[in-house]
């Protein structure tokens, strides 16, 4: 049933892609939905990934992510998840009209995803013996800052990245696992090679 419902949900998000109800504002003020990013020290070697909660990084706790080692996927300020670092821009997934159901969905999805801890070495990592068809946050034991992304976005089939065949981070399958350990995928990546970059401007 599960399943069905996130078929119906995915084709749902098609349909009114394709009836114009999807059209992006440039200065829209409504970035929820969007991942954004930042750099890292030394040098931005790496970045670090969050999607935006609300419409602006003024509101309350705009912020999805997990921040490192010791903490756990929450909502947050914009102040912790920029942390002094440079700011990198704001993406979307490939092929991906932001209209209302898409930014409310891929939210709420990140949203369920509240209270894993952090893992460093992989973007995710789950309970591969579940007879589960698809990963559900309960059978997810860590995660990423980059899987938080890929995880919401990947849920609703927009593909963020990975080998063909073996791209969905949330198909439960040791092929698909493994395809996402390692650096096989980073934040970096994301943000630069991945997804659609969107604007250097921030959230405003």
């Amino acid at each position: 049933m599960q399943t069905f419902i996130r078929i119906i949900n995915i084709y749902l998000a098609v349909f009114l892609c394709f009836m114009g109800q999807s059209n992006e504002i440039k200065a829209q003020n409504d970035w929820r939905g969007y991942a954004v990013y930042r750099g890292m020290t030394p040098s931005d070697y790496q970045y670090h990934a969050g999607l935006m909660r609300t419409n602006t990084r003024s509101d309350t706790q705009p912020i999805i992510h997990i921040a490192g080692s010791g903490y756990v996927v929450q909502k947050d300020t914009w102040g912790s998840f920029i942390f002094g670092e440079n700011y990198k821009g704001i993406c979307k997934p490939n092929g991906c009209s932001m209209n209302t159901a898409n930014k409310y969905n891929f939210v709420a999805t990140a949203e369920t995803l509240y209270g894993l801890p952090y893992t460093f070495v992989n973007q995710i990592y789950y309970d591969l013996s579940s007879s589960n068809y698809l990963v559900y946050p309960s059978m997810i034991s860590s995660i990423r800052c980059d899987g938080v992304v890929e995880y919401a976005y990947e849920w609703y089939a927009y593909r963020v990245g990975g080998p063909d065949n073996y791209w969905d981070i949330t198909i439960n399958a040791a092929a698909n696992l493994n395809a996402h350990a390692g650096n096989n995928i980073t934040p970096k990546k994301q943000c630069t090679q991945l997804l659609t970059y969107v604007s250097s401007y921030y959230p405003d």
